[in-house]
């Protein structure tokens, strides 16, 4: 499944959310996440941006850090989806929450980096929405869970 998620408990501050076009952070990292990658992936931008209205995505690029091995050697699974991701699409486009509605919750999400790629090889790095507690919309989460991503890596 698509970006993990670790539950511990519920009730945390209140954190005020960044605007629709705000980064995620931690969650959402750089593309140097994807390091080293086959030549079927195209150049990864490095900044986040909204997805135009108007974009064909042909696939999906998903690099997720895993959790530390034994070692402290840390592992980054490389994935795609192909073919239109509609749902993610839609989920992409909502905005970010303006404030929290309720408790957050102490879930912790494994480190990712998102990048939808046209059937021209042009990799948009999308911006992900929030909610109150400055967390991937669950929306967005479930789309990406949605995915039938295959290792690439």
């Amino acid at each position: 499944m698509t970006a993990m998620l670790f539950l511990a408990a519920a009730c945390a501050q209140p954190v005020s959310a960044p605007g629709p076009a705000g980064p995620v952070e931690p969650y959402v990292t750089s593309a140097d996440l994807c390091a080293k990658l086959p030549p079927e992936v195209p150049e990864l931008p490095a900044e986040q941006s909204a997805v135009p209205a108007d974009v064909t995505v042909s696939w999906v690029l998903e690099c997720v850090m895993g959790p530390p091995a034994q070692s402290g050697a840390t592992h980054v699974r490389v994935e795609r989806a192909d073919g239109p991701p509609a749902e993610l699409l839609a989920a992409l486009r909502l905005p970010s929450a303006t404030e929290q509605t309720g408790p957050c919750t102490t879930e912790y999400l494994l480190p990712f980096y998102l990048a939808l790629v046209t059937a021209d090889r042009q990799a948009i790095a999308p911006f992900i929405p929030v909610d109150g507690c400055a967390k991937p919309r669950r929306e967005v989460l479930a789309a990406l869970g949605n995915l039938p991503f295959r290792p690439i890596k």
